[in-house]
This record gives structure tokens, sequence and C-alpha cells, in this order.
């Protein structure tokens, strides 16, 4: 929010992110999660999926692709993620809106076989791991919490 003479203008914020998964040991859906690096000024310290704020004219799947790439494949040289490696559903998991003001769009993403080199973070985050999801670490960020429920309900 601003305030400009007066009045208070609030920005419209539209964002995408992906949620990595994979079947773990026992058939059981594990989830990528990153730390959330100190300074990082949202949810410092945190356990989240990756994804970020939508770029002009982005469509929300390129801006989940683009943010998942900056954030996982740091110095790997894709421009997109490699369908070889990853599965992709061509439908958004879930898209949450608050008011008028804010929409981010949800993604799941199969990870089939672990690239060289990947996951590989950019200055945002401190650690990365995968985690089975019924054994998700804390803190965790609330609406990543709420999304992996749902790739656990869609992935059985």
């Amino acid at each position: 929010m601003k305030e400009k003479e007066g009045k208070i203008m609030i920005k419209k914020y539209e964002g995408a992110g992906v949620i990595f998964w994979r079947c773990g040991d026992k058939d059981k859906i594990e989830v990528l999660l990153a730390k959330r690096a100190q300074d990082i000024h949202h949810a410092p310290g945190q356990w989240s999926s990756f994804g970020g704020g939508r770029n002009p004219n982005e469509t929300p799947w390129q801006n989940a692709q683009r943010e998942a790439i900056e954030e996982s494949a740091q110095g790997l040289g894709w421009s997109e993620l490699p369908s070889s490696y990853f599965g992709f559903r061509s439908r958004p998991i879930k898209t949450v809106s608050y008011l008028l003001f804010y929409q981010y769009t949800y993604f799941d993403v199969q990870v089939i076989q672990n690239p060289l080199g990947w996951p590989s973070l950019n200055w945002e985050h401190s650690e990365v791991k995968w985690f089975p999801v019924d054994q998700l670490p804390d803190p965790l960020h609330s609406e990543s919490r709420k999304i992996i429920r749902l790739v656990a309900e869609f992935n059985p």
C-alpha cells in the first residue's frame, strides 16, 4: 500500500509458483522445499515452494516456470524446465485470490529424474530439501502447507 495525496493506493499483486514433487521411499509423495534466507523481505526463515511476482505480459505458467528456474536452477543455463526430467500439468493446482488486489497461482510439477546439479539455489534461499508430505518442516509458509495437501490428494 502507498499513500498519495491523502489517498491510500493499493497495488495489485499477481504471482505464481511451483510445488515440485516426486514418489519417494515406499511410493510416498515428497515435496521439494527451500528455506527462505533470513534477510529476505517476505517470510524470512520459513520453508516454502518456489515462486514470485508476475512480469508484464506473462501467463501464470510462464511466471511459475521463470520463478522456478530463477530460484532452483541458478547457473544451469535453462531457458525452460526440461520435459525429460519433469512432468507438467497443463492446469494450475490452485489459484488463491484475496479481494481484488492479490492473485497467486500454484502449479504442481512431478520430478521424474533429478537433473545433474539441480536444485541450485539463488540468494533468496539458504537451503533446499525433499520432505515426505507427512513430515513437513517448521516453520512452513502457511499457503505452502495448503497447496502441499492438494498435491498429496491429487497424487496418491
